[in-house]
């Protein structure tokens, strides 16, 4: 995307306003995290849950307590740039507080990993990738773009392009496979659907 003069003036004048907190703030992505009365991290509950050191019922007790905390006081602060999540009335708010709340008021990236549809599923990558269907690849990344947009995430963390040689990565279902020539049609076309064609 080129920048008219008039948009590299504005992110000039803002640039030179944020503090090194608040540049370093801007590559700061936060998600959700699970907040409650426990005497020992989350991840540590899951662990105990686990390998049985805590009952089911006890477990679902402790989280029934809980909450998510979504960083609203450091996005107040300037020091959020992204967050993850596909929950559009939050994205809102939290989009709010940016714009509205904040010393400069610079939006949110909204992210999230839409890897295979977000309302709409649709097969993972490599079963899509088998039917060699450009035209499928691309709708299926248009559906997830508009379901995406609709839901306030403007960065898509999909398609994952690798070229899967290793079957014991725990991400290869999530790519083409290991042909790169389909690799290369299928990111082609997978870029085309959630962006649009942009050929005009």
């Amino acid at each position: 995307m080129k920048l008219t003069n008039e948009q590299r003036a504005k992110v000039e004048s803002i640039l030179a306003q944020m503090t090194l907190e608040e540049k370093i703030g801007q590559m700061n992505q936060e998600s959700p995290s699970i907040v409650g009365g426990f005497d020992v991290p989350f991840s540590e509950l899951i662990e105990m849950l686990t390998d049985g050191r805590l009952a089911q019922e006890e477990f679902e007790r402790l989280m029934s307590t809980a909450k998510q905390d979504f960083h609203e006081e450091e996005i107040r602060a300037g020091l959020v740039g992204s967050v993850m999540g596909n929950d559009p009335r939050k994205a809102n708010e939290l989009q709010k507080i940016a714009v509205e709340e904040t010393r400069l008021g610079i939006p949110l990236i909204i992210g999230f990993d839409v890897i295979h549809g977000l309302r709409s599923v649709f097969p993972i990558a490599i079963a899509e990738a088998g039917s060699f269907d450009d035209a499928l690849f691309e709708e299926t990344a248009r559906m997830a773009a508009k379901e995406s947009r609709a839901h306030g995430i403007s960065w898509n963390f999909a398609p994952m392009i690798d070229v899967a040689r290793d079957s014991r990565w725990g991400r290869v279902s999530e790519g083409p496979g290991e042909d790169t020539y389909l690799g290369s049609r299928f990111a082609r076309a997978k870029i085309r659907g959630l962006q649009g064609d942009t050929s005009d």
